[in-house]
């Protein structure tokens, strides 16, 4: 079955909230066991919609699913138990698009969805800082705050989402929270590039998950890998696993790949042949995000990447005790700012740390290089502390003789074992 949603009295012209319109059509597919609903050319108003099992939301050229400025045309805070939002980040649990606990739920086409957050954001807060180098903009009204995640799946199986185009996000893109089979291919997301919280796409606690052909340019991380197994609740997921990332052109004024956040288990995750640019970091690997938090990372590799402009190519931080071993970075080249970062708070949790075939190459800092900006930036060009079998395999670090003159040194690595000397033009 194939539904347009103008047979069910959707009008296009973005003047006219279709919401009902578009709902009976997926609903009206849904009860006939399964199909497509299609979204033709022009722009379409919506409120909060639902997807069903087995039905494909087909967006055709030219289309627009836009979404409501009106907080009241969202879905009620308490509409699914694993609901949540976030008050310090100033987003709340309203979403475009939800399909809840479905099986066989897939969105495709080259349409676009736009989440309307220019009607949400203030103006952006620009100061020096190795993140958000272009300016942070919150919430315009931190009493109304913002719309959470744009389109979420939520402990769904058999997942597609294929070549549509994310935009003008209020909160993160896609969110998939204890999926299972999820193939996103082909996915296009541009947004602000100093919006806060706008991360392309974020998997958490999912397992089998592919990921491929994707470019995304957007303010917050580009794409994060979560481990929050607390907030799985039908299904006996307890770890985000089996996941692979290739073939992808990332941007992002915060971490271009951020693994890390929850209170579970990140493990066994490929990501290769990536292209990135701005961004804090390369890669960011985290046991917290500000004391919060308590996830275990193992078993990740990431190979042939290049990256222009990022201030720090790695960051590895454990901070609470949990563990982060068998990592592996490789053929690895990278234009950066600032300083190779990995350090632990505690002697024991960190282990099993490769970078092999390595190139990091100091730029400017378009900052003026005052003492607090050489803090944030990093005093040494690889800092690394507490690390267990922390092995350099053709590492290069590259300074120019002019650019050496703003650094204390080439490396500080203190209480760490393995084999970690450096190759090359290293200070």
């Amino acid at each position: 079955m194939n539904i347009d949603i103008t047979d069910r009295g959707a009008v296009p012209g973005g003047k006219v909230l279709c919401t009902a319109e578009i709902q009976r059509a997926i609903d009206d597919c849904n009860a006939s066991g399964g199909g497509r609903v299609t979204v033709p050319p022009g722009v379409f108003l919506t409120g909060t919609i639902w997807l069903r099992d087995n039905v494909e939301l087909h967006l055709e050229h030219g289309s627009v699913l836009k979404a409501s400025a009106d907080m009241n045309d969202y879905n009620a805070l308490d509409a699914y138990p694993q609901n949540y939002g976030c008050d310090a980040e100033m987003w709340v649990g309203k979403h475009l698009i939800i399909a809840h606990e479905t099986t066989g739920t897939a969105i495709t086409g080259t349409g676009t969805i736009d989440g309307s957050g220019d009607a949400f954001y203030g103006e952006p807060d620009i100061r020096p800082r190795y993140y958000w180098k272009d300016g942070l903009a919150l919430a315009k009204d931190p009493k109304v705050m913002r719309p959470g995640q744009l389109v979420c799946f939520i402990e769904c199986d058999d997942v597609t989402v294929r070549d549509v185009k994310l935009t003008n996000m209020p909160c993160w893109g896609l969110f998939l929270l204890g999926c299972e089979n999820v193939t996103i291919q082909g996915l296009r997301v541009f947004n602000d590039k100093t919006h806060a919280n706008t991360d392309g796409i974020d998997i958490d606690t999912c397992r089998h998950v592919t990921v491929s052909d994707c470019v995304i340019d957007t303010g917050d991380d580009a794409i994060a890998i979560r481990g929050c197994a607390h907030r799985v609740i039908k299904k006996r997921i307890t770890a985000c696993e089996y996941v692979t990332i290739t073939n992808c052109t990332l941007a992002s004024s915060a971490c271009l790949f951020r693994v890390g956040v929850g209170q579970g288990t990140i493990r066994h995750v490929r990501a290769s042949n990536l292209t990135l640019e701005r961004g804090e970091a390369g890669m960011c690997f985290q046991t917290d995000f500000d004391g919060h938090g308590r996830v275990n990372i193992e078993d990740v590799n990431f190979s042939g990447v290049s990256a222009y402009g990022v201030s720090y190519p790695v960051i590895i931080w454990e901070g609470n005790g949990a563990n982060v071993r068998d990592i592996t970075i490789e053929n690895y080249r990278a234009w950066c700012m600032g300083s190779l970062r990995m350090n632990a708070a505690h002697r024991d949790t960190v282990s099993g740390i490769t970078l092999r075939n390595c190139d990091f190459r100091i730029i400017d800092s378009p900052f003026e290089m005052t003492e607090n900006v050489k803090n944030m930036r990093g005093r040494y060009l690889c800092e690394a502390s507490n690390i267990n079998e922390l092995i350099f395999e053709n590492l290069r670090i590259l300074c120019d003789e002019e650019r050496a003159k703003l650094w204390d040194g080439g490396a500080r690595i203190t209480n760490c074992t393995g084999k970690y000397g450096f190759e090359g033009e290293t200070i």
